[in-house]
């Protein structure tokens, strides 16, 4: 009877063992649970806010100080689409500018040092009761960035909800499934177990009723029985460890994620991304190597990165190779295929048709699988995610799911990084040359104080422009401009200005007789070097005007240097205070020649017909402003416009041309386009005398108003409501020079135009310039859309022309149809075309 109970008493211990590391098993698992938990929404937030990053900066970059009237909203979109988020914060500087609450109360200062970057987010910063942090915006004012910072708060109420609402749907089904176990353990047990050794023991008390050779059967039997549940627990502990092995693989996949996931806010450029994505992916235990290759456009495959690890896990790039054929490749280009999976068992050579994926030697048996990198399901890949794995079983489909994710979020990232490229280098590149422009420099100035300035301009290049047309002096401009590059020396700063205007920044090291000497240098070896183009052999010269940077006044400083420069024929002018002397004087006679222009009515209006290409005949003409000189010389806009509109004399030149040009509609027979500045629209007396001049014209429908589009227009509603008091008028509006500014369709739309004017620097290009082209194609689209007419400036020749017609633009302007002329000069060409 001891006996039998030592032995129930030795199983009982067993079976509560089996429970106490069954508890343990389950609270293990809870714990792992919560960290995948916390893991998937720290990688889920992280994901979003840099979406929501990428599209807050174009937004503010693109409106300005308008886009704090929308942010909040947006904000607190994102927090309803997030509840774990409990608020969104947007600084510029330490200016609030935006919060998802409306009351846009400041975070309090010691909240916002206990903040973490965004990439420190993790499940492990979440347990620690950190619940703030930040990312960097991108925010550009002026041509200048300036500091900008995202705040994101947790609400951690909402996150403990969260977690025990998906710990309750994890874990009750594992703990019925253990009780199940536990059960099924007990009942194997007394019934298999005790149950044997209670007969065996009642047998050796009882002789009687023993059968002969009971110990060797009863033995047996037991042996069986624990062989057989030894072989089920090994079977279950198998399964067990197998289970916990893919949970562990699976969530370092999930961290690998997130480490990768982490650089598309640290990074700022595609080589470097893709290069320390690619380590991080290596450097997991499954993956001994993998590759990024890129889709140009024009389709051929290039690799970005590869990493191929040995057993240290250090990189190692000399290995051997498998193939992947090109075409099974770009199979991949099926919006419906995310994945391609082979299986290797061999190593050798590429043909051309095939891709080749690195290998370290030797190979037995591996995996490849590849991954498109989408940036939308949609688009065609960017290119190929490629991981090569040596466990036995492959890639698992969990894992198969975060790799294709992880695909996208690479792709993601390249689009993002070269849409921000192609952004930088618009806003600091110049389209023609390359070379920085005006407003890198505004951004290089900062700690130049002291270093020398010269502006270089090229002699009578409009006469190139005249003579040779844009396009062979564009080409032109560019041999300049690599000529220029090359021969200054390497720390001598270069920029492009505008038009024939370049920028050199010399070090403070350089003395003043030393850049003189270099720019006579310069000079003389430009001079005597011919530009070459399509035959042609061109000579320029230069002239500079000099100034040391001392405060924001050094362009000024240069220009009025190059002015002298010109006016006393001379190479080189330093900038000096008494030239301000010198330019008040040039100043009072412009005013004076304006103001005698003015009252001896020597101000008249050239013509130039603007063609309806549908109808191959002349829709309008626009007024343009002349000046006749008493010398008889004439005076194009270019000359004094940007003078007048500072004086008080620019309403009355512009009332000028409104009258001249009510008075030679009837003559042209045609509608007229005359010019607004937002000056005029913005001066109230002039708005009063032409509402008063509208209201007693009989067919005010033949007047055309265009609005210059590259004026920086601020007060959108005025001009919009002065737009709207025109139009009941009956007269049209157009928006001229769209493309050389802000070219904003949204404030276009706003002002409710009849027409848009692409600008000439965007339509001289298009013959030669793809992307130009579709820019100019892209407008003519959405103009489409939004019923306007469009009109394409500058078309100088047959080739422009044509290509205007194939883009569905409905009207032309330019010299290849028609040079601005006098009112007479065109009633008496129309005269002798009719016989009159």
């Amino acid at each position: 009877m001891k006996r039998l109970l030592t032995l129930n008493l030795l199983l009982f211990l067993a079976f509560m063992s089996i429970i106490v590391a069954t508890g343990y098993s389950l609270h293990r698992l809870k714990v792992s649970f919560t960290d995948n938990i916390l893991g998937q929404y720290a990688q889920e937030i992280d994901k979003d806010i840099v979406q929501l990053r990428l599209n807050l900066q174009t937004l503010i970059n693109d409106t300005g100080e308008r886009s704090t009237e929308v942010l909040p909203s947006i904000l607190t979109r994102y927090i309803n689409i997030h509840p774990v988020t409990r608020r969104l914060q947007i600084y510029v500087g330490d200016k609030l500018v935006a919060d998802s609450y409306f009351a846009k109360t400041p975070l309090p200062p010691s909240l916002k040092k206990r903040c973490l970057p965004l990439p420190s987010l993790s499940s492990k910063t979440i347990r620690e009761g950190i619940f703030c942090y930040y990312v960097k915006l991108r925010i550009y004012r002026d041509g200048r960035r300036v500091p900008a910072t995202l705040y994101i708060l947790l609400d951690p109420s909402r996150l403990s909800s969260e977690i025990s609402t998906a710990l309750r749907r994890m874990m009750v089904p594992v703990g019925i499934m253990m009780l199940v176990v536990i059960a099924l353990t007990a009942t194997f047990f007394w019934a298999s177990v005790v149950r044997n050794f209670s007969r065996l023991i009642a047998w050796s008390d009882n002789p009687e009723k023993r059968p002969p050779d009971f110990r060797i059967r009863e033995f047996r039997r037991i042996s069986d029985k624990i062989h057989t549940y030894a072989k089920s627990i090994a079977e279950q502990f198998r399964l067990l460890k197998e289970s916990a092995e893919r949970e562990s693989n699976l969530r370092s996949i999930m961290q690998t994620v997130t480490k990768i996931n982490e650089l598309l806010v640290t990074e700022k450029e595609e080589e470097p991304f893709l290069q320390k994505a690619s380590e991080i992916l290596s450097k997991h235990r499954n993956y001994f190597g993998t590759s990024i290759f890129l889709e140009k456009s024009d389709g051929e495959i290039v690799p970005a990165t590869t990493i191929v690890t040995i057993d240290d896990g250090k990189p190692r790039w000399d290995a051997a190779s498998i193939c992947i054929g090109i075409d099974e490749l770009r199979s991949l280009h099926d919006p419906e295929k995310s994945y391609l999976i082979r299986r290797v068992n061999e190593c050798r050579s590429c043909r051309s048709d095939h891709l080749e994926i690195l290998f370290p030697q030797p190979v037995k048996e591996a995996w490849v699988a590849i991954f498109p990198l989408r940036y939308d399901k949609a688009e065609a890949p960017l290119g190929y995610l490629v991981v090569n794995s040596t466990v036995e079983k492959g890639f698992d489909d969990e894992e198969i799911d975060m790799l294709v994710e992880l695909a996208g979020d690479i792709g993601f990232a390249i689009q993002a990084f070269r849409r921000e490229k192609a952004f930088h280098e618009m806003l600091y590149r110049h389209p023609l040359t390359n070379l920085p422009n005006t407003a890198a420099f505004h951004v290089e100035l900062s700690g130049h104080r002291g270093d020398t300035l010269a502006m270089a301009n090229i002699d009578r290049f409009k006469q190139i422009n005249a003579l040779y047309g844009v396009k062979i002096a564009d080409e032109i401009l560019k041999l300049f401009a690599r000529y220029l590059q090359s021969a200054i020396p390497e720390d001598v700063g270069l920029f492009q200005h505008v038009g024939d205007e370049f920028l050199l920044l010399f070090p403070r090291r350089y003395e003043k007789e030393r850049v003189e000497e270099l720019l006579l240098e310069l000079l003389g070896r430009i001079e005597s070097h011919l530009f070459l183009y399509g035959g042609l052999e061109v000579m320029l010269s230069v002239r500079f005007g000099v100034t040391t940077l001392q405060d924001d006044g050094a362009l000024r400083e240069c220009h009025m240097a190059l002015q002298e420069a010109k006016l006393r024929h001379s190479a080189i002018r330093w900038y000096s205070p008494d030239l301000n002397a010198l330019v008040k004087e040039d100043m009072i006679q412009t005013y004076r020649t304006l103001k005698e222009a003015l009252e001896e009515g020597r101000v008249f209006n050239a013509y130039q017909a603007i063609y309806d290409l549908k109808k191959s005949e002349v829709s309008h003409y626009e007024a343009l402003i002349r000046i006749a000189l008493p010398d008889g010389r004439i005076l194009s806009p270019a000359a004094f416009i940007d003078f007048a509109k500072q004086t008080r004399l620019y309403p009355e030149l512009s009332a000028t041309v409104l009258e001249n040009a009510l008075r030679d509609a009837e003559k042209l027979g045609t509608a007229v386009s005359v010019n607004l500045s937002v000056v005029d629209i913005l001066n109230e007396k002039f708005r009063e005398s032409l509402f008063e001049t509208l209201e007693g014209l009989p067919d005010p429908h033949r007047l055309i108003f265009e609005i210059i589009e590259s004026e920086n227009i601020d007060n959108y509603e005025q001009t919009a409501a002065f737009i709207r008091r025109v139009k009941s008028y009956g007269c049209r509006i157009a928006i001229d020079d769209f493309g050389s500014g802000y070219a904003n369709f949204q404030h276009i739309a706003q002002l409710d135009a009849d027409m848009l004017k692409i600008d000439g620097t965007l339509v001289k290009d298009i013959v030669t310039d793809p992307a130009i082209r579709a820019i100019v194609k892209n407008i003519a689209a959405i103009a489409r859309e939004l019923r306007m007419v469009t009109i394409a400036e500058f078309v100088s020749n047959d080739e422009i022309l044509a290509a205007v017609g194939e883009l569905g633009i409905d009207m032309a302007q330019g010299y290849r149809l028609h040079k601005p002329e006098p009112l007479e000069e065109i009633v008496k060409r129309k005269s002798a075309e009719t016989g009159q």
